[in-house]
């Protein structure tokens, strides 16, 4: 399970909570997030924390896996799979972008803008309308705002950066792949999404969960956890 820039793996405890039964789980801090550490000159970028998980897989001798991913964590899950497509056997995105749709010439310059802005704007303000755009729920606003303070401003950008920068076209997934999202995502999440499923894999679905936004994980567990399900048991 990789969480969001500016999140941490306690994002994913209601589906740790639900799946840990008899799962064998896998859910990291990205590099420079939560309780990872950052050595001294080390980026967090989209390479490096692809690296951190190659090595974490090895490590564990992991040989087929589902992988989930939110926001960010969707967009690294997109590229390991297509980099290690014997070694993901399912994709789970949610709230995620199409990591190998190319954007369009307005697009990379709303992207340049918003990570200018991000640099030049006090950090704190930045996190905090960030955490206001993303839940209207009070304690998760608080609980993004931590997490995204505490990672600081050049792991997080850092990160998305390189991400959202490192685009290639890819054919097809040979995965069935899930693409989860609140039923009111941002316009250009909810763009991509079907561009992601029908572009990408045969075997792809769409859910929208009601009643929640771009965390729906954690905004409503039970419906996400009953939704991963299904497409598991498939």
């Amino acid at each position: 399970m990789l969480h969001d820039a500016g999140s941490d793996r306690r994002s994913f405890r209601h589906q740790v909570s639900a799946f840990a039964p008899g799962t064998d789980l896998l859910v990291p801090d990205l590099r420079g997030h939560g309780e990872s550490i950052l050595h001294e000159h080390a980026i967090a970028t989209l390479e490096g924390v692809l690296a951190d998980l190659e090595a974490l897989l090895r490590a564990v001798g992991a040989e087929q896996m589902v992988v989930v991913g939110h926001g960010v964590g969707a967009q690294i899950a997109q590229e390991l799979a297509h980099r290690h497509p014997g070694l993901v056997q399912r994709l789970v995105l949610i709230s995620g972008q199409d990591h190998h749709r190319t954007p369009d010439p307005a697009g990379r310059l709303r992207l340049r803008v918003q990570h200018a802005l991000a640099h030049c704007l006090p950090w704190s303000w930045v996190v905090r309308s960030r955490a206001r755009a993303s839940t209207t729920n009070p304690a998760l606003r608080q609980e993004l705002t931590s997490t995204s303070l505490a990672a600081g401003q050049e792991v997080v950008l850092d990160l998305e950066r390189t991400t959202t920068q490192h685009r290639h076209p890819v054919a097809h997934y040979r995965m069935p792949v899930l693409v989860l999202d609140g039923q009111h995502p941002d316009s250009a999440r909810r763009e991509a999404i079907p561009g992601c499923i029908a572009a990408r894999s045969s075997r792809g679905s769409t859910v929208a969960i009601d009643d929640a936004g771009t965390l729906c994980h954690l905004e409503q567990p039970e419906a996400t956890n009953a939704t991963i399900r299904t497409f598991l048991a498939r």
